[in-house]
């Protein structure tokens, strides 16, 4: 008959057999289940006998009658009597040697547990990871990451909020910048460009005259800075009572 070998660990009995452990061989080792007293220890497959997909190291029978054994030692991720199974969060496929389970990447929503698709997104999210802003929000409230070892994705697509120099309400989802009509800047469209000034007149082109001080015009208001005696907003008349408009300014009375 063909020898067999097993496992053997030194108690008060002698070198215990059989995949025993224990001062008096009375249990099985870790990773094994049975009855000892038999010398019927077995390794346990938590799901698979391959290290990579053992994710358990302790099992032990299910019931005083049988030999159906489960997995004691789950880790966090991991479901089911023999951990074969993904738990509620995480995806992938434990039975698969080198196959595990990682958490979705979905902001804390739930994903598929085969395919790692996202079942439901964040608010104005969407995407298979919820790694995209929907039309008209950016990633201003987080930052982007599909890696399928980490969880953390843009869970907070915020407004656009384009202002009255924007083209439409959408924006770059990444930089959150809008595109503007001629005259207007900001990443909102919501100020004007420099040599452009008067939001409430829609940031038209500076006309500074004959008396500013230079060619730009203040960008909320449109009015270009006067030399003395010269009258906003373009400088290109003489205050009341003053006359001889220049580019020094008008003398006065």
């Amino acid at each position: 008959m063909k020898k067999r070998y097993f496992k053997t660990l030194d108690g008060p009995c002698g070198p215990c057999q059989h995949n025993t452990t224990g001062p008096r061989c009375e249990r099985c080792l870790p990773g094994h289940y049975g009855n000892p007293v038999q010398g019927a220890c077995k390794p346990c497959a938590c799901p698979l006998f391959e290290a990579s997909n053992n994710f358990s190291p302790n099992c032990a029978l299910a019931s005083a009658h049988g030999d159906e054994y489960v997995c004691t030692q789950c880790p966090d991720g991991y479901t089911g009597d023999h951990c074969e199974s993904c738990d509620f969060g995480y995806w992938g496929s434990p039975t698969t040697p080198g196959g595990r389970c990682v958490a979705c990447s979905c902001g804390g929503s739930p994903c598929h547990a085969s395919t790692g698709r996202c079942l439901t997104c964040p608010p104005h999210s969407e995407g298979a990871r919820c790694d995209l802003c929907k039309e008209g929000y950016w990633f201003g409230g987080g930052t982007s990451n599909t890696s399928t070892t980490n969880s953390s994705v843009a869970v907070s697509c915020v407004s656009c909020a384009c202002g009255a120099g924007a083209l439409s309400a959408a924006c770059d989802t990444r930089s959150g910048y809008c595109a503007c009509r001629a005259g207007w800047a900001g990443r909102a469209c919501d100020t004007c460009l420099q040599g452009y000034g008067g939001i409430s007149a829609g940031c038209p082109a500076c006309r500074c005259g004959t008396a500013a001080l230079n060619t730009t015009c203040d960008a909320v208001t449109g009015e270009c800075a006067c030399a003395p005696g010269a009258a906003p907003p373009s400088c290109d008349i003489c205050l009341d009572e003053h006359y001889g408009l220049n580019a020094t300014g008008c003398l006065g009375e």
